[in-house]
C-alpha cells in the first residue's frame, strides 16, 4: 500500500506520541509499504529535539518548513533542544489556559496547517495513496485530513485519537468554547473512515460522542528499540538502591507523596541514609522537589532533566524500582478511565519491578500491571508501600522479575502496527 501520514508528533520531537508515529511509519516501511510522512518543521520551542534514529531512511520524510511563526525570530532549529526562561514562561501560561478556560478550543500548532495542508496536496496529485493516516492531539493534523479529504472525496482517512479532544478530563473549557469545539469536533470527524483510539475506556467514549464504531489500536512499546539500547550502565553499581520516574508531573493528578510519606517512615527508623537509597525523577518534574520537602525526605530525592529516549530505556532497566504515578478517577468517567500513559508498556517491558502509585489493582492499568506480574498498583496506601519497601532495602538487591512475557508481547508496536493495516483492509472491504 502507499500510505500518507500527516502528524505532529514525530522525531526528533522528543515525545511518547513520537514514538508511536514513528513506529507505525517504520513497521508498515519493513512489511513493505510504500509510506510518506508529512509533518511540520520542528523548532527548540517545540520541545527537546533529541530522538536519535536508526530507520528514518525507510520511508519519506517530509519537513515542511512553515516560517516557525513569531517565535521563528528568537528561536534557531536545533536537534539538542533547550529551553530559555522567556519560552518556559510562555509554555507554562498557555498550559494554564488550556488546563482552566480554554481545553482544546484553540491551538497555538495552527501556525502551520496551512504550509502542511498545501504539502500534502501536491503529493496527492502527483500520485495515488491507499489511505491518509492522521493522530490527535494537537488538532491540527485532524483539520488537515479534514480539508484534503474534502479536496480528495475517494482518499481514505484513517483517524488516530491518542488523546480525546472535547471529552479531555484533565482539561476545562468555558460552556461556549466547550459547544464551539464539540461542534467542530464531531464536523471533522463525519468525514473519517475509520476511527482508532488507544484505550477501551477512549473507545466508549468516543462512540457515544460520535454515534459510530471505534476501534482499539494500544500504544505499545517498540521491542526493536529496546533491543538495540546500549549495554551500558545508566546508574553506577554502587550499592545505592534507586527508583526512577521518567515523564512528566501534573499537579493534582501524579501526585508521589504517598511513596514519599512510605519512604519518611523508613527514614524515621534510621534504616536508610541518602547515600543508600535515591529517587530520581527525568522529564518536567513540575513540583516534585517542594512535595518531596513537605514530606521531610528532600535529601533522597534528585531530578535529572530531560534525556533521550535510550537513557530512559536504559534508567528503567537499571533502576531498582520504577515509580509509575497516575490518578483513579471515579468509575464511569470514561475519558479518565481510558487514560492508560504510553510509558507504561516500555515500563512493563524493562524487567524492573513498578510501584504504581495513585491507582489500585482494581483500575485497568493495575490489573495489567498485575496481570502482567511486572509490580503492583498501590493507590494511595502508605502503608503497603512501606512494607514492600522494606523487604527489599532490607536485602539491597534489585528483585528479579518473572514477567509474564507472553502477554507484554501483545503490546509489541509491530503488532498495532499491522492491526491498523489490518482494520484499514477490513472497512475498505465493507465499502
Amino acid at each position: 500500500m502507499n500510505i500518507l501520514m500527516v502528524v505532529f508528533h514525530f522525531p526528533p520531537l522528543n515525545a511518547m506520541a513520537s514514538s508511536r508515529h514513528y513506529a507505525f511509519a517504520k513497521y508498515w516501511a519493513k512489511a513493505g509499504h510504500r509510506v510518506t510522512v508529512v509533518t511540520p518543521k520542528k523548532y527548540r520551542y517545540h520541545g527537546m529535539l533529541n530522538y536519535q534514529t536508526d530507520d528514518i531512511d525507510l520511508f519519506e520524510l517530509i519537513e515542511v518548513d512553515f516560517g516557525g511563526g513569531v517565535m521563528k525570530k528568537f528561536v534557531s532549529p536545533s536537534h539538542s533542544g533547550g529551553q530559555g526562561p522567556a519560552l518556559n514562561a510562555l509554555r507554562k501560561a498557555i498550559r494554564y489556559l488550556r488546563k482552566h478556560l480554554i481545553g482544546n478550543a484553540f491551538d497555538v500548532q495552527k501556525v502551520w496547517e496551512d504550509a502542511v495542508y498545501k504539502r500534502a496536496v501536491m503529493l496527492l496529485q502527483e500520485r495515488a495513496f491507499d489511505f491518509l493516516y492522521s493522530a490527535f492531539s494537537p488538532p491540527v493534523p485532524f483539520q488537515i485530513a479534514y480539508r484534503l479529504k474534502a479536496t480528495f472525496p475517494e482518499l481514505f482517512w484513517a483517524a488516530d485519537y491518542r488523546d480525546l479532544w472535547s471529552g479531555n478530563h484533565l482539561l476545562k473549557t468555558h460552556p461556549l468554547l466547550a459547544k464551539f469545539q464539540q461542534k467542530k469536533e464531531k464536523q471533522l470527524l463525519q468525514k473519517a473512515d475509520l476511527i482508532i483510539t488507544v484505550s477501551h475506556g477512549f473507545k466508549n467514549y468516543l462512540e457515544r460522542f460520535h454515534n459510530r464504531e471505534v476501534h482499539v489500536v494500544y500504544n505499545g512499546y517498540d521491542h526493536e528499540e529496546i533491543a538495540h539500547i546500549s549495554s551500558k550502565r545508566f546508574f553506577p553499581e554502587d550499592g545505592t538502591f534507586r527508583f526512577v520516574y521518567t515523564g512528566t508531573i501534573y499537579v493534582g493528578t501524579r501526585d508521589p507523596a504517598p511513596f514519599f510519606e512510605a519512604v519518611r517512615r523508613i527514614v524515621r527508623e534510621k534504616q536508610i541514609s541518602p547515600q543508600s537509597l535515591q529517587i530520581w525523577f527525568f522529564g518536567d518534574s513540575g513540583d516534585v522537589l517542594e512535595i518531596a520537602k513537605r514530606t521531610g525526605v528532600r535529601e533522597y530525592v534528585h531530578t535529572g532533566g530531560w534525556i533521550t529516549k535510550e537513557e530512559a530505556y536504559r534508567a528503567q532497566r537499571d533502576a531498582d524500582g520504577i515509580l509509575f504515578l497516575e490518578t483513579e478517577y471515579e468509575r464511569g468517567n470514561l475519558s479518565a478511565e481510558g487514560t492508560i500513559p504510553a510509558k507504561l508498556f516500555e515500563n512493563m517491558r524493562a524487567g524492573t519491578e513498578i510501584f504504581a502509585v495513585g491507582i489500585t489493582s482494581e483500575s485497568f492499568v493495575g490489573k495489567l500491571i498485575g496481570r502482567s506480574k511486572t509490580g503492583k498498583a498501590y493507590g494511595t496506601d502508605a502503608d503497603a508501600i512501606y512494607r514492600r519497601l522494606k523487604v527489599l532495602l532490607q536485602s539491597y538487591k534489585k528483585e528479579g522479575m518473572q514477567p509474564n512475557r507472553r502477554l507484554i508481547e501483545r503490546f509489541e508496536r509491530s503488532r498495532c502496527a499491522q492491526r491498523v493495516l489490518e482494520l484499514v483492509k477490513k472497512q475498505k472491504e465493507r465499502e
